[in-house]
Protein backbone atom coordinates (compact mmCIF):
# COMPACT_ATOMS: atom_id res chain seq x y z
CA UNK A 1 0.00 0.00 0.00
CA UNK A 2 1.42 3.50 -1.13
CA UNK A 3 2.15 5.83 2.10
CA UNK A 4 -0.26 8.72 2.23
CA UNK A 5 0.78 12.47 2.43
CA UNK A 6 -0.36 13.84 5.36
CA UNK A 7 1.06 17.17 6.23
CA UNK A 8 0.48 20.40 4.22
CA UNK A 9 4.46 20.72 4.64
CA UNK A 10 5.05 17.80 3.49
CA UNK A 11 2.99 18.47 0.32
CA UNK A 12 4.79 21.33 -0.19
CA UNK A 13 8.45 19.59 0.09
CA UNK A 14 7.14 16.98 -2.88
CA UNK A 15 5.86 19.77 -4.68
CA UNK A 16 9.39 21.59 -4.49
CA UNK A 17 11.55 18.61 -5.12
CA UNK A 18 8.75 17.63 -8.54
CA UNK A 19 9.37 21.70 -9.65
CA UNK A 20 13.21 21.18 -8.96
CA UNK A 21 13.34 17.33 -11.32
CA UNK A 22 11.02 19.41 -13.89
CA UNK A 23 13.41 22.39 -14.19
CA UNK A 24 16.22 20.17 -14.31
CA UNK A 25 15.04 18.51 -17.10
CA UNK A 26 14.43 21.27 -19.01
CA UNK A 27 17.89 23.27 -18.39
CA UNK A 28 20.34 20.10 -19.44
CA UNK A 29 23.60 21.27 -19.09
CA UNK A 30 25.37 20.40 -22.85
CA UNK A 31 28.58 21.75 -21.43
CA UNK A 32 30.35 18.25 -21.33
CA UNK A 33 29.40 18.13 -25.30
CA UNK A 34 32.18 18.52 -28.14
CA UNK A 35 31.44 21.71 -29.69
CA UNK A 36 31.35 22.50 -33.05
CA UNK A 37 32.23 25.85 -34.19
CA UNK A 38 31.51 27.50 -37.48
CA UNK A 39 28.23 27.24 -37.87
CA UNK A 40 26.80 30.97 -37.96
CA UNK A 41 29.73 32.44 -40.74
CA UNK A 42 29.02 33.55 -43.62
CA UNK A 43 27.86 31.08 -46.27
CA UNK A 44 30.70 30.41 -49.05
CA UNK A 45 30.60 29.44 -52.97
CA UNK A 46 30.58 25.73 -53.26
CA UNK A 47 33.82 24.26 -53.27
CA UNK A 48 35.57 27.29 -51.81
CA UNK A 49 38.59 26.65 -49.97
CA UNK A 50 37.97 22.57 -49.76
CA UNK A 51 41.37 20.67 -50.55
CA UNK A 52 40.08 17.85 -53.14
CA UNK A 53 42.22 14.71 -53.22
CA UNK A 54 40.21 13.19 -55.71
CA UNK A 55 37.41 12.81 -57.57
CA UNK A 56 35.60 10.69 -60.04
CA UNK A 57 32.85 10.64 -62.14
CA UNK A 58 30.70 7.24 -62.37
CA UNK A 59 27.76 7.18 -64.95
CA UNK A 60 25.23 4.42 -64.27
CA UNK A 61 25.01 2.46 -67.69
CA UNK A 62 21.35 2.78 -68.49
CA UNK A 63 20.14 -0.68 -70.34
CA UNK A 64 17.08 -2.16 -70.65
CA UNK A 65 16.87 -3.49 -67.06
CA UNK A 66 18.61 -0.51 -65.55
CA UNK A 67 16.48 2.45 -65.65
CA UNK A 68 16.82 4.77 -62.96
CA UNK A 69 14.54 7.40 -61.61
CA UNK A 70 15.58 9.13 -58.25
CA UNK A 71 18.29 7.11 -56.42
CA UNK A 72 16.98 6.71 -52.42
CA UNK A 73 20.28 5.08 -51.42
CA UNK A 74 23.33 3.65 -52.15
CA UNK A 75 25.88 1.23 -50.49
CA UNK A 76 29.54 -0.12 -51.31
CA UNK A 77 30.79 -3.71 -50.69
CA UNK A 78 33.63 -5.17 -52.07
CA UNK A 79 33.70 -4.37 -55.90
CA UNK A 80 30.20 -3.29 -55.98
CA UNK A 81 27.35 -0.43 -55.61
CA UNK A 82 23.53 -1.65 -55.04
CA UNK A 83 21.76 1.14 -55.48
CA UNK A 84 17.61 1.68 -54.72
CA UNK A 85 15.45 3.45 -56.47
CA UNK A 86 12.41 3.55 -57.04
CA UNK A 87 10.59 0.03 -56.48
CA UNK A 88 14.23 -1.19 -57.69
CA UNK A 89 17.20 -2.63 -56.29
CA UNK A 90 20.32 -2.60 -58.78
CA UNK A 91 23.83 -3.52 -58.61
CA UNK A 92 26.50 -2.04 -60.37
CA UNK A 93 30.58 -2.23 -60.69
CA UNK A 94 32.59 0.58 -59.29
CA UNK A 95 32.89 1.37 -62.95
CA UNK A 96 29.15 2.19 -63.46
CA UNK A 97 28.66 -1.05 -65.54
CA UNK A 98 25.37 -2.19 -64.46
CA UNK A 99 25.44 -6.21 -63.09
CA UNK A 100 21.88 -7.54 -62.54
CA UNK A 101 19.02 -6.89 -60.18
CA UNK A 102 17.89 -8.13 -56.49
CA UNK A 103 14.75 -9.75 -56.66
CA UNK A 104 11.02 -9.16 -58.61
CA UNK A 105 8.49 -7.15 -57.61
CA UNK A 106 4.61 -9.52 -56.56
CA UNK A 107 2.98 -11.20 -54.06
CA UNK A 108 4.38 -15.04 -54.11
CA UNK A 109 6.95 -16.46 -52.86
CA UNK A 110 11.03 -14.90 -53.23
CA UNK A 111 8.93 -11.68 -54.57
CA UNK A 112 8.32 -8.36 -52.86
CA UNK A 113 5.38 -5.56 -53.30
CA UNK A 114 7.22 -2.49 -51.90
CA UNK A 115 10.87 -2.32 -51.09
CA UNK A 116 10.96 0.17 -48.25
CA UNK A 117 14.90 0.07 -47.81
CA UNK A 118 17.90 -2.54 -47.94
CA UNK A 119 20.63 -3.34 -45.61
CA UNK A 120 23.56 -4.81 -45.91
CA UNK A 121 25.10 -7.75 -43.97
CA UNK A 122 28.46 -6.87 -44.27
CA UNK A 123 30.33 -10.27 -42.53
CA UNK A 124 28.19 -12.42 -44.34
CA UNK A 125 28.25 -10.48 -47.82
CA UNK A 126 24.70 -10.43 -48.24
CA UNK A 127 21.54 -7.97 -49.52
CA UNK A 128 18.60 -8.13 -47.60
CA UNK A 129 15.42 -6.28 -48.93
CA UNK A 130 12.70 -5.00 -46.99
CA UNK A 131 9.17 -5.34 -47.70
CA UNK A 132 6.72 -3.70 -45.14
CA UNK A 133 3.62 -4.32 -47.27
CA UNK A 134 4.31 -8.11 -47.21
CA UNK A 135 6.43 -8.40 -43.86
CA UNK A 136 9.28 -10.30 -44.97
CA UNK A 137 12.44 -10.08 -45.51
CA UNK A 138 14.14 -11.54 -48.71
CA UNK A 139 18.40 -11.92 -48.60
CA UNK A 140 20.39 -12.31 -51.64
CA UNK A 141 24.11 -13.20 -52.31
CA UNK A 142 26.14 -9.95 -53.52
CA UNK A 143 25.69 -11.42 -56.86
CA UNK A 144 22.00 -11.64 -57.16
CA UNK A 145 21.19 -14.77 -56.30
CA UNK A 146 18.08 -15.68 -53.35
CA UNK A 147 19.57 -17.23 -50.74
CA UNK A 148 16.38 -17.18 -48.07
CA UNK A 149 13.17 -15.27 -47.18
CA UNK A 150 11.66 -14.65 -43.72
CA UNK A 151 8.33 -13.23 -42.42
CA UNK A 152 7.96 -11.15 -39.66
CA UNK A 153 4.92 -9.07 -38.24
CA UNK A 154 4.67 -6.02 -40.55
CA UNK A 155 4.31 -3.87 -37.67
CA UNK A 156 8.43 -4.37 -37.15
CA UNK A 157 8.66 -2.20 -40.28
CA UNK A 158 5.85 0.51 -40.25
CA UNK A 159 6.17 3.46 -42.27
CA UNK A 160 9.88 2.29 -42.33
CA UNK A 161 12.36 4.57 -44.51
CA UNK A 162 15.88 3.60 -43.70
CA UNK A 163 17.59 0.86 -42.32
CA UNK A 164 21.23 -0.85 -41.42
CA UNK A 165 22.45 -3.67 -39.78
CA UNK A 166 24.18 -2.71 -36.50
CA UNK A 167 25.58 -6.11 -35.11
CA UNK A 168 24.19 -9.39 -36.47
CA UNK A 169 20.99 -9.16 -35.65
CA UNK A 170 20.15 -5.77 -34.94
CA UNK A 171 18.15 -3.15 -37.83
CA UNK A 172 19.06 0.33 -36.12
CA UNK A 173 15.31 1.95 -38.62
CA UNK A 174 14.71 5.10 -39.12
CA UNK A 175 10.92 5.97 -39.93
CA UNK A 176 8.44 8.24 -41.74
CA UNK A 177 6.61 10.93 -39.70
CA UNK A 178 2.76 9.52 -40.52
CA UNK A 179 -0.07 11.37 -39.25
CA UNK A 180 0.05 11.03 -35.50
CA UNK A 181 2.56 8.34 -35.73
CA UNK A 182 6.14 9.68 -35.22
CA UNK A 183 8.15 7.17 -33.37
CA UNK A 184 11.54 8.77 -35.86
CA UNK A 185 13.83 5.65 -34.87
CA UNK A 186 13.64 2.08 -33.18
CA UNK A 187 15.66 -1.26 -32.58
CA UNK A 188 14.70 -4.50 -34.00
CA UNK A 189 16.12 -7.14 -33.00
CA UNK A 190 15.35 -9.71 -35.91
CA UNK A 191 15.93 -12.63 -33.74
CA UNK A 192 13.26 -11.81 -30.99
CA UNK A 193 11.59 -9.83 -33.38
CA UNK A 194 11.31 -7.23 -31.07
CA UNK A 195 10.86 -3.82 -31.80
CA UNK A 196 12.55 -0.85 -28.99
CA UNK A 197 11.40 3.22 -30.25
CA UNK A 198 14.33 5.08 -29.86
CA UNK A 199 13.00 8.42 -30.10
CA UNK A 200 9.87 9.79 -31.38
CA UNK A 201 9.37 13.18 -32.08
CA UNK A 202 6.32 16.01 -31.43
CA UNK A 203 5.45 16.14 -35.39
CA UNK A 204 2.56 14.98 -37.08
CA UNK A 205 1.78 15.24 -41.08
CA UNK A 206 -1.23 15.53 -42.62
CA UNK A 207 -1.60 11.60 -43.88
CA UNK A 208 1.35 12.04 -45.73
CA UNK A 209 4.43 10.09 -45.15
CA UNK A 210 7.34 12.39 -44.64
CA UNK A 211 10.78 11.22 -43.64
CA UNK A 212 12.95 13.53 -41.82
CA UNK A 213 15.59 13.33 -44.56
CA UNK A 214 17.48 10.62 -46.97
CA UNK A 215 20.27 10.08 -44.45
CA UNK A 216 20.00 11.40 -41.05
CA UNK A 217 22.17 8.63 -39.20
CA UNK A 218 25.76 7.58 -40.17
CA UNK A 219 27.45 4.22 -39.49
CA UNK A 220 31.38 5.46 -39.81
CA UNK A 221 32.55 4.63 -37.46
CA UNK A 222 29.48 4.13 -34.65
CA UNK A 223 26.33 4.81 -34.82
CA UNK A 224 25.39 9.17 -34.99
CA UNK A 225 21.99 10.12 -35.48
CA UNK A 226 19.99 13.46 -36.04
CA UNK A 227 16.50 14.92 -34.34
CA UNK A 228 14.22 17.40 -36.63
CA UNK A 229 15.02 21.08 -35.90
CA UNK A 230 18.29 20.27 -33.44
CA UNK A 231 21.49 21.64 -33.20
CA UNK A 232 23.15 18.58 -31.60
CA UNK A 233 24.52 15.10 -33.16
CA UNK A 234 23.33 11.96 -31.06
CA UNK A 235 24.18 8.75 -30.39
CA UNK A 236 22.23 6.06 -28.86
CA UNK A 237 23.36 4.70 -25.12
CA UNK A 238 20.82 1.91 -23.14
CA UNK A 239 18.48 2.14 -25.71
CA UNK A 240 18.03 5.82 -25.48
CA UNK A 241 19.10 8.67 -27.92
CA UNK A 242 22.42 10.18 -26.21
CA UNK A 243 23.67 13.98 -27.39
CA UNK A 244 27.54 13.78 -28.17
CA UNK A 245 28.10 17.32 -30.45
CA UNK A 246 26.64 19.87 -30.55
CA UNK A 247 26.37 23.02 -33.26
CA UNK A 248 26.83 26.09 -31.48
CA UNK A 249 24.91 29.12 -33.41
CA UNK A 250 23.11 32.26 -32.44
CA UNK A 251 19.80 31.45 -33.99
CA UNK A 252 16.56 30.72 -32.43
CA UNK A 253 16.21 26.69 -31.90
CA UNK A 254 12.69 25.60 -32.41
CA UNK A 255 10.81 24.68 -28.95
CA UNK A 256 9.28 21.48 -28.33
CA UNK A 257 5.89 23.13 -27.86
CA UNK A 258 6.43 24.50 -31.61
CA UNK A 259 7.02 21.14 -32.93
CA UNK A 260 4.32 19.60 -31.17
CA UNK A 261 1.58 22.59 -32.61
CA UNK A 262 3.18 20.64 -36.08
CA UNK A 263 0.53 18.84 -37.45
CA UNK A 264 1.15 18.75 -41.17
CA UNK A 265 5.00 18.46 -40.66
CA UNK A 266 6.52 18.43 -44.86
CA UNK A 267 9.65 19.81 -46.18
CA UNK A 268 7.82 22.91 -46.55
CA UNK A 269 8.20 23.38 -42.54
CA UNK A 270 11.71 23.06 -42.98
CA UNK A 271 11.78 25.94 -45.53
CA UNK A 272 9.27 28.44 -43.42
CA UNK A 273 11.37 27.92 -40.36
CA UNK A 274 14.35 29.20 -42.41
CA UNK A 275 12.77 31.68 -43.43
CA UNK A 276 11.86 33.18 -40.16
CA UNK A 277 15.61 33.02 -39.47
CA UNK A 278 15.29 30.34 -36.52
CA UNK A 279 17.28 27.29 -36.80
CA UNK A 280 15.99 24.52 -39.09
CA UNK A 281 18.27 21.95 -38.29
CA UNK A 282 20.03 18.92 -40.34
CA UNK A 283 18.51 16.28 -42.48
CA UNK A 284 21.52 14.22 -43.62
CA UNK A 285 24.58 13.11 -42.00
CA UNK A 286 27.63 11.73 -43.93
CA UNK A 287 31.08 11.07 -42.32
CA UNK A 288 34.71 10.00 -43.59
CA UNK A 289 37.48 9.94 -41.69
CA UNK A 290 37.92 13.47 -41.45
CA UNK A 291 35.37 15.15 -42.31
CA UNK A 292 31.81 15.32 -41.34
CA UNK A 293 28.94 16.92 -43.79
CA UNK A 294 25.64 17.67 -42.40
CA UNK A 295 22.93 18.81 -45.30
CA UNK A 296 21.01 22.04 -43.94
CA UNK A 297 17.18 21.12 -43.54
CA UNK A 298 15.30 24.66 -44.84
CA UNK A 299 17.90 25.76 -47.65
CA UNK A 300 20.43 23.97 -50.49
CA UNK A 301 23.19 23.93 -48.01
CA UNK A 302 25.66 21.83 -46.61
CA UNK A 303 27.99 22.69 -42.88
CA UNK A 304 31.45 20.48 -43.71
CA UNK A 305 33.28 19.87 -40.41
CA UNK A 306 36.97 19.03 -39.88
CA UNK A 307 36.26 16.23 -37.22
CA UNK A 308 40.33 17.32 -35.69
CA UNK A 309 39.35 21.08 -35.90
CA UNK A 310 35.53 20.54 -34.14
CA UNK A 311 34.75 23.68 -36.62
CA UNK A 312 33.12 23.99 -39.98
CA UNK A 313 32.10 26.43 -42.98
CA UNK A 314 28.90 26.76 -44.59
CA UNK A 315 28.20 26.30 -48.57
CA UNK A 316 25.61 26.73 -51.06
CA UNK A 317 24.52 24.09 -53.02
CA UNK A 318 24.58 26.24 -55.99
CA UNK A 319 26.79 26.57 -58.85
CA UNK A 320 28.59 29.80 -59.84
CA UNK A 321 28.53 31.20 -63.21
CA UNK A 322 32.29 31.02 -64.21
CA UNK A 323 32.93 28.64 -61.19
CA UNK A 324 36.13 28.36 -60.24
CA UNK A 325 36.13 25.57 -57.53
CA UNK A 326 35.09 22.15 -58.23
CA UNK A 327 31.60 21.99 -56.61
CA UNK A 328 30.24 19.14 -54.12
CA UNK A 329 27.17 18.29 -55.67
CA UNK A 330 24.05 16.42 -53.76
CA UNK A 331 26.14 14.51 -50.87
CA UNK A 332 24.04 11.74 -49.74
CA UNK A 333 26.13 9.16 -48.22
CA UNK A 334 29.95 8.16 -47.71
CA UNK A 335 32.01 5.11 -48.83
CA UNK A 336 35.55 4.57 -47.47
CA UNK A 337 37.14 8.37 -47.09
CA UNK A 338 34.85 9.41 -50.06
CA UNK A 339 31.89 11.32 -49.64
CA UNK A 340 29.05 10.36 -52.21
CA UNK A 341 27.06 12.56 -54.84
CA UNK A 342 24.37 12.20 -57.52
CA UNK A 343 23.74 14.16 -59.93
CA UNK A 344 20.86 13.76 -62.73
CA UNK A 345 21.73 14.40 -66.53
CA UNK A 346 19.87 17.41 -66.41
CA UNK A 347 21.96 19.09 -63.72
CA UNK A 348 25.14 17.99 -65.22
CA UNK A 349 24.35 19.22 -68.29
CA UNK A 350 23.14 22.93 -66.32
CA UNK A 351 26.91 22.73 -64.17
CA UNK A 352 28.78 22.35 -67.63
CA UNK A 353 27.59 25.99 -68.82
CA UNK A 354 28.72 27.30 -65.52
CA UNK A 355 32.30 26.02 -66.14
CA UNK A 356 34.66 28.19 -67.75
CA UNK A 357 35.84 26.09 -71.19
CA UNK A 358 39.49 27.21 -70.22
CA UNK A 359 39.61 26.35 -67.27
CA UNK A 360 42.85 25.04 -65.42
CA UNK A 361 41.50 22.59 -63.05
CA UNK A 362 41.35 18.75 -64.08
CA UNK A 363 38.45 17.94 -61.80
CA UNK A 364 36.34 20.92 -63.49
CA UNK A 365 37.56 20.08 -66.82
CA UNK A 366 36.15 16.39 -66.11
CA UNK A 367 33.18 17.85 -65.04
CA UNK A 368 32.35 20.17 -67.64
CA UNK A 369 32.88 16.93 -70.20
CA UNK A 370 30.61 14.84 -68.43
CA UNK A 371 27.93 17.57 -68.73
CA UNK A 372 28.99 18.16 -72.57
CA UNK A 373 28.63 14.60 -73.94
CA UNK A 374 25.81 12.99 -71.55
CA UNK A 375 22.61 12.47 -72.73
CA UNK A 376 19.14 13.84 -71.63
CA UNK A 377 17.68 10.62 -70.58
CA UNK A 378 20.73 8.93 -69.12
CA UNK A 379 20.97 7.61 -65.59
CA UNK A 380 22.30 9.72 -63.02
CA UNK A 381 26.29 9.71 -62.09
CA UNK A 382 27.41 9.06 -58.91
CA UNK A 383 30.51 11.49 -57.82
CA UNK A 384 33.24 10.50 -55.47
CA UNK A 385 34.86 13.29 -53.73
CA UNK A 386 38.14 12.58 -51.42
CA UNK A 387 39.23 15.67 -49.64
CA UNK A 388 42.34 16.34 -48.36
CA UNK A 389 42.89 16.37 -44.51
CA UNK A 390 44.15 19.92 -43.08
CA UNK A 391 47.56 20.20 -41.57
CA UNK A 392 46.86 20.77 -37.78
CA UNK A 393 47.23 24.51 -37.14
Amino acid sequence: MKRKIRSLSEKISVALFLLLCFACHKQINYNHLDTITGYDNDVLANGEGINIASFRIIPLELTDESILGVINKVEAIDSFFVVHSGNDLFCFNLQGQYQWHYGESGRGSQEYMRLNTFYIDRQKKTVNLIDEFLGKILTYNLRGEFLSEKAYDNKLFYMLHNASLIDGHSLLCEHYVYGNFNTIYSLVNLNTENQTPLFKSGLQSEGVAMPIGQTPFSLHPGCKLLVPFDNKIYTYDSLHLKPVQIIETKRKLVSPKQLEAVKDFSIITYFDTEQRSDFAGFKDICETNDYLLLNEAGANQYFLIDKTEKSGSRYSYGVEEKSRFLPLINIFAAWQNNFIGKASAFELQDIATKIPENTGNQYLQALRATGKAIEADANPCLLLYTLKKQPAK
